[in-house]
């Protein structure tokens, strides 16, 4: 909840830092977003002991993207030329 609180305070101030009227009003909103920003934890990452690692994934692979890519640019190239 606090972290939702926190964020929705973050968009508040830079939308009303945005619209502040003198430079005495910015710098205040400019004061209050730096430290709810502050407060914000750091985005979460997984630790290296548990991010999964490429062996453990047996089924991992890149797919196949120029060929679909291609194929589906031929598709419309051809649907537009009939029009």
């Amino acid at each position: 909840m606090e972290r939702f609180v926190r964020r929705e305070n973050i968009k508040r101030y830079r939308k009303l830092l945005l619209e502040a009227k003198d430079e005495a009003e910015r710098r205040l909103i400019q004061k209050l977003l730096t430290e709810e920003e502050q407060k914000e934890p750091p985005p979460e990452t997984s630790s290296p002991a548990t991010a999964p690692r490429l062996p453990d994934l047996p089924s991992w692979s890149l797919p196949a993207l120029t060929a679909n890519v291609s194929d589906k640019a031929d598709r419309v190239r051809k649907w537009f030329s009939r029009r």
